[in-house]
């Protein structure tokens, strides 16, 4: 038994050096940019993963090694700030003896307020457009982009409560001034572009979710990905008509079809 324990001590240990990196050292994941730190909680040499504890609150994940990369900080203080954290979350979401049930992780949990301030974001610019189309003379567009603005704000508001129910905290962002063009056209491509940016997000979020087995962010993932491919297409069709027709007489008539209620232009 010491002999087959003193083997597969070895297997790992040539695993790990191959990789940089092994049990207890602290690693960066950057999904979306924003760096994330965790510590190595095991290693499975046979399919070639390595096991995360994210923050040190207990959520572990599975990767492949070239998702990851070792951090400089590989103090004990840090290490032992993260096993704090560890027991101050089990600490919370006890209730009497019973332990509650974390259902996001921190990593998804971060990404799902990223995206709570984007809608904000996206809501605020598509206001912005509005007013613009409004102060233009094009009163069918104003009323579109005021509906795709107020659908914005349901989403946030949708993340928002989907956070607070999962006991995470929401983070308000600061909305910066929204940069919108000067015509007509170009705002529906940089309509289009914030679209599929979005669209994006979400596959980030969705596969975070998988990664870490939210069952409950992967359904709230599925809701939203049926919303964006109706936006998406809805501003795909606007974005191919008025490419396609002169800025005069044919504006005109998508206008007038956009004062209904049907977002989508036939």
């Amino acid at each position: 038994m010491v002999e087959r324990r003193s083997s597969v001590d070895r297997f790992l240990k040539k695993f790990s050096d191959t990789l940089g990196f092994g049990v207890n050292d602290l690693v960066s994941y950057a999904p979306t940019g924003h760096k994330v730190i965790g510590i190595v909680v095991d290693l499975d040499p046979k399919i070639r993963k390595i096991y995360v504890d994210w923050g040190g609150c207990g959520n572990i994940h599975q990767h492949d090694p070239e998702e990851l990369q070792i951090t400089m900080l590989q103090e004990k203080s840090v290490k032992n700030k993260m096993a704090d954290v560890k027991i101050k979350k089990i600490t919370a979401s006890m209730v009497g003896d019973v332990s509650t049930t974390d259902f996001i992780d921190p990593v998804t949990a971060d990404l799902l307020n990223k995206q709570f301030a984007a809608e904000l974001s996206n809501s605020a610019f598509y206001r912005c457009c509005a007013s613009w189309f409004g102060n233009n003379g094009y009163p069918g567009f104003e009323k579109y982009f005021l509906r795709q603005g107020d659908g914005e704000a349901e989403h946030a508001m949708k993340i928002y409560t989907f956070l607070s129910e999962a006991s995470v905290r929401v983070a308000f962002p600061v909305i910066n001034d929204q940069q919108i063009a000067t015509d007509l056209k170009t705002i529906i491509k940089q309509t289009l572009v914030k679209e599929t940016e979005t669209t994006k997000n979400w596959q980030i979020i969705s596969k975070s979710a998988e990664t870490g087995n939210n069952v409950a962010v992967i359904e709230l993932c599925q809701w939203f990905m049926k919303e964006q491919m109706e936006e998406e297409s809805s501003i795909t069709t606007l974005y191919q008509k008025t490419m396609n027709i002169p800025l005069s007489g044919g504006l005109e008539t998508i206008d007038m079809l956009l004062r209904e209620n049907d977002p989508i232009i036939k």
